[in-house]
């Protein structure tokens, strides 16, 4: 086998984004769902133009990048996740793309303190969900490994990638 699996790769691209505590996403249109029918309603705030929760590391020599952010809130039709995209420089038009969700104990938590709770719970299941569509395999695959920390939680996620 050649020695070029399972290194760490130094100087890749790591960009994430996501909602904000009440569902929000920054630089679009953000849309509205009906929650029974979990089709498009109308065009809800329009956030073109900023730039929040949204951001980009370089991986150091050990493969890594690190972020500190908020709980992703929730919105019709889907669970609480982060967008993660991770990009090898000098590779044309190589990127690794996913979504990443949390455990379910991690969003009773976080969903029972304030902004999140004025909201109230998440009416959107895993069975729900427009992406996963019940999957719990390929959840449990792409959820982040949380610990309490203090208020807030300090998680991991190793992402492996290949070029083509």
């Amino acid at each position: 086998m050649d020695d070029i699996w399972c290194k760490p790769v130094e100087g890749a691209v790591v960009d994430v984004w996501q909602c904000d505590a009440i569902g929000r996403y920054s630089g679009v249109e953000n849309v509205t769902f009906d929650v029974a029918s979990l089709r498009v309603t109308g065009v809800g705030l329009d956030t073109r133009g900023q730039s929040f929760l949204r951001g980009h590391q370089v991986t150091g020599q050990d493969g890594a990048a690190q972020f500190t952010t908020v709980y992703p809130g929730w919105y019709v039709p889907r669970l609480p996740h982060v967008h993660l995209r991770v990009m090898q420089q000098g590779i044309d038009w190589t990127a690794a793309n996913t979504q990443l969700f949390f455990p379910a104990e991690a969003e009773q938590t976080v969903f029972q303190s304030e902004p999140y709770s004025a909201r109230g719970p998440n009416p959107i299941d895993l069975r729900r969900d427009i992406v996963l569509k019940g999957d719990q395999q390929r959840k449990d695959a792409l959820t982040v490994d949380l610990q309490q920390d203090g208020e807030g939680f300090v998680g991991s996620f190793e992402v492996a990638i290949t070029a083509l």
